[in-house]
């Protein structure tokens, strides 16, 4: 049997137990709806995720599905700044990383919906938002067995939590970049807006939390 100061460590690892929820967020995601995870994970290289559910017209990022990639998306995020930010300032705290994601991704969703349904590009912001989620969830699973080797093989293995960190955002730039040269090129219109989006709300709020972590 555990002893008290084994229980009470094993409570304290935040990190093993994200990444058992991780696990049960992909067995529910599985569960929810069969077909639409399948063709999420299994499409990867494909653009045929989108063509079917990008054209529904509302998308509800609060149902159980898709609350449930958000949520994964999130953890996996959390663990790997946490493991990087760790590795050059040794700042430990995994809650405080997520906290940090939830308040900045929340408040900016709102407030970008609003922004741009004053412009009345409403459908342009719906097209930003899923096509992003469902790529930084693909990534998020590609991550997250990864994640894994590193946190119980290769703990003190600096050389390859960067290299995984390069590849990771390698991977978001391409992916992203593909994403918004779509829809620029659809929509030619559109380019100013996508430009201002990324400058100013995708970018900006993470370069400010770098700085308040560094400082």
């Amino acid at each position: 049997m555990l002893e008290v100061e084994e229980i009470i460590k094993l409570n304290k690892d935040w990190i093993s137990i994200f990444f058992l929820l991780s696990l049960l967020i992909l067995g529910f995601l599985k569960k929810i709806d069969k077909k639409k995870f399948g063709l999420l994970v299994y499409s990867f290289t494909s653009e045929k995720y989108f063509s079917v559910y990008a054209k529904e017209k509302k998308t509800n990022y609060f149902d159980l599905f898709n609350a449930s990639k958000i949520i994964f998306t999130i953890i996996i995020k959390s663990i790997l700044l946490t493991f990087i930010i760790d590795e050059l300032i040794s700042f430990k705290t995994f809650k405080t990383v997520f906290l940090i994601i939830l308040i900045i991704i929340v408040p900016r969703y709102f407030f970008l919906k609003y922004v741009f349904r004053f412009l009345n590009l409403e459908n342009l912001f719906d097209q930003l938002i899923f096509k992003s989620i469902s790529s930084y969830f693909r990534i998020s699973l590609f991550t997250f067995p990864l994640l894994l080797i590193y946190r119980y093989t290769l703990p003190n293995s600096i050389t390859f939590l960067f290299l995984v960190s390069f590849l990771i955002a390698f991977v978001i730039f391409y992916m992203h970049l593909i994403i918004y040269y779509k829809i620029a090129h659809d929509r030619t219109s559109s380019f100013f807006y996508i430009i201002l989006y990324l400058c100013a709300f995708k970018v900006t709020p993470w370069l400010l939390v770098y700085s308040y972590i560094t400082s």
